[in-house]
């Protein structure tokens, strides 16, 4: 018994008529799942490229405005800057840093550096 495609299968399936409604049922998910893999890429790429555009905003604003000020009075505390707004807020923990630009701007992502260090954080112990 062959039977008419729906509008999605017609998309998906070359063809007008099949036989098999679990070939079409099979070809129709393997599509959506792809199709579904290639939206999650995009949002994650987008999702990618806002964070490293906000940082790249807050460590031009540390730079510019914030460097020289704070690693002559905060050496080795944390600082977590508002790109949008410009504002930092200053810990003694990442932590600290990063829940006093959250209570200020609680829908804002803010970025976070340690003052005066390359990074912000380091993973393990130097040797004696």
């Amino acid at each position: 018994m062959t039977f008419p495609l729906t509008r999605l299968a017609q998309a998906l399936v070359p063809g007008e008529w099949v036989q098999d409604r679990e070939v079409v049922l099979s070809h129709v998910l393997i599509q959506l799942d792809h199709k579904v893999t290639i939206i999650q890429k995009r949002v994650t790429d987008m999702a990618s490229k806002l964070s490293a555009d906000l940082g790249d905003q807050a460590k031009a604003i540390y730079q510019d405005r914030l460097k020289n000020r704070l690693e002559s009075t905060n050496l080795d505390d944390f600082v977590a800057i508002e790109p949008e707004s410009g504002d930092f807020f200053l810990g003694k923990t990442l932590s600290e840093a990063i829940q006093a630009s959250r209570a200020a701007y609680p829908a804002r992502l803010p970025f976070a550096l340690r003052v005066g260090h390359v990074s912000t954080v380091e993973i393990g112990a130097m040797a004696p």
